[in-house]
């Protein structure tokens, strides 16, 4: 009798181990890693008669809350396994190079429609921020949003690889980052626009940044 129970429960527990599309659920750490060259610090422009420089990366977009220092990002679209959810992220960095000088990064810009023809008005920096010696962007990443295509869940990222300093013009930046993403079981129904053909496997290739999870 005491077999018999215990081979029930196991049986049980077998089962119940699967989840309802009858697949195990697995939890697997997700880890990219990035490299980043050095940024170029160049003269912009000058507003009310203080000099502002602009700071790129090569490949990298740049971008700052109006007012605020414009400073290359790393987009990052991570493809989630199946049946799971972004449960929290982490980063962990290489070298971590200063750059010698002071300098007052441009603050973005407010958007002028194309259509605008009056005069330019540069927008001021954002003394809130310009005044700081705390560190800006304030976090080295950030989980913008979990979005679907074709049926795939996909995480947007944002890795900031320079630090600034606005109140002493100090410019710091990651040589290299790691992003490890972990995630959570979030149920295993079937997304409506999941069609698992080639084509869609091969949009969401070309977009996510582990492609090979696509075959996961």
């Amino acid at each position: 009798m005491k077999r018999t129970v215990f081979m029930t429960l196991a049986i049980l527990a077998f089962v119940v181990s699967f989840s309802t599309m009858g697949v195990p659920r697995v939890h697997a750490d997700i880890t990219l890693h990035f490299e980043f060259p050095e940024p170029v610090v160049k003269k912009a422009m000058e507003i009310e008669g203080a000099q502002y420089y602009s700071l790129t990366m090569k490949g990298l977009p740049t971008f700052g809350g109006v007012g605020r220092p414009e400073l290359p990002l790393k987009p990052v679209r991570v493809l989630i396994p199946y049946g799971e959810d972004v449960e929290n992220i982490e980063v962990s960095y290489g070298d971590k190079v200063k750059i010698e000088g002071a300098y007052a990064i441009m603050p973005a810009q407010q958007p002028v429609p194309t259509s605008y023809k009056g005069p330019y008005q540069p927008t001021l920096p954002d003394q809130r921020v310009y005044s700081s010696i705390k560190a800006f962007p304030d976090t080295l990443s950030r989980h913008l949003s979990t979005q679907s295509k074709h049926g795939y869940r996909i995480a947007i990222i944002t890795l900031n690889p320079v630090e600034h300093i606005p109140a002493k013009g100090e410019i710091s930046y990651y040589k290299s980052m790691d992003l490890i993403v972990r995630t959570k079981w979030a149920g295993g129904d079937i997304n409506k626009f999941f069609r698992a053909n080639d084509k869609d496997r091969q949009e969401v290739r070309n977009i996510v940044d582990n492609p090979e999870a696509v075959d996961t």
